[in-house]
């Protein structure tokens, strides 16, 4: 039982400046670790999660800060899994990271439908970030040795009525690094490339029934949950110097059980997939998760949500210590 996934935050909408709206978002969780001390496990500490600042005019937008990437930028409907989106690492690639970015949006035609198009230079970050230390310092990592920033870009169209949008959404990321170790004597440096594409789609059959999800290809996706903790491994291993090369993606089906829309159920399956040729033996190969969850949402500020889901992970040519699991989940949430 916990409350650290528990979120507060805060939004400003000031004047206008030279034509556009003026606009921020901040937020913080409980999310960001155990203090360093013996006594430490019940002290959690504020994990920030936005902090941006955006300008908008009629149909083109700036922002500037740490908001969500735009590759890949859906999420499944859980409240068992809220400070970190569901199905992570099982196939929902996700990060919420420092970027500017520029959208630009417009109607195509006389109908609802809409074009929208993002670009964005991020951290350049590939998810080597260690783990076995606390330090309130950053020190180059293969994504920052690239010496440049990412690029990630992403196109859409939508349509339909508001709250009931059709959209499908095709989006990209490549970041330049440099991975580096040692083989016997020898000091090696080598390039790599993180790269993926992703197709996004929400599409709402009817105010009953929605299909929703995401898949992705790429290489390197450390940094969003895939491959995780083996994105690139050491400079005398085939993706060293090559990143590994993974698919997968996830899709939910959610229905409303009531014509209030108190009453909803999501239904939902992800995979994340590792090229085996880029692993060795005894890396982990696959990550897959099913799940079903039952929201009552009692009024608009409290919402009530029991989930069951089960985990399937296999590892290269070790189909022994493959292992499944079982997770049920009772959560409340308050939201004012």
């Amino acid at each position: 039982m916990t409350a650290r996934q528990s979120r507060i935050g805060t939004k400003f909408r000031g004047s206008e400046l030279v034509g556009a709206q003026i606009s921020g978002q901040a937020e913080v969780d409980f999310f960001g670790g155990k203090t360093a001390l013996a006594n430490g496990i019940n002290m959690d500490l504020v994990r920030l999660r936005l902090a941006y600042g955006r300008m908008d005019w009629k149909n083109f937008s700036l922002v500037g800060g740490q908001d969500w990437s735009i590759f890949a930028p859906l999420n499944p409907t859980t409240l068992a899994e809220y400070a970190i989106p569901g199905l992570s690492a099982a196939g929902n690639p996700w990060i919420r990271m420092p970027q500017l970015r520029m959208e630009y949006h417009a109607p195509m035609g006389r109908d609802s439908t809409q074009f929208k198009l993002q670009l964005a230079a991020v951290d350049p970050s590939m998810g080597d970030f260690p783990t076995t230390a606390f330090t309130t310092s950053r020190t180059p990592l293969i994504g920052d040795r690239g010496r440049l920033p990412g690029a990630e870009a992403r196109m859409a169209i939508s349509s339909g009525p508001a709250g009931q949008e059709y959209e499908i959404g095709l989006s990209a990321h490549y970041a330049r690094g440099k991975n580096t170790g040692t083989v016997g004597t020898r000091n090696i440096s080598t390039g790599v490339d993180s790269w993926g594409t992703a197709l996004d789609y929400s599409l709402p059959f009817s105010k009953v029934v929605s299909f929703s999800g995401e898949w992705y290809v790429g290489r390197a996706l450390g940094i969003f949950s895939v491959s995780s903790g083996q994105s690139i491994l050491p400079v005398d291993t085939p993706a060293g110097s090559h990143g590994v090369e993974s698919l997968g993606g996830w899709s939910q089906l959610q229905v409303n059980l009531s014509k209030s829309k108190k009453w909803q159920t999501n239904l939902g399956y992800g995979i994340d997939a590792d090229k085996n040729s880029n692993l060795r033996v005894g890396d982990r190969n696959k990550n897959q998760t099913y799940f079903g969850n039952l929201m009552y949402k009692y009024n608009p500020h409290l919402t009530f949500a029991w989930e069951l889901r089960r985990f399937e992970t296999g590892w290269k040519a070790q189909p022994l210590a493959n292992e499944q699991g079982m997770h049920a989940n009772m959560a409340v949430a308050y939201t004012f």
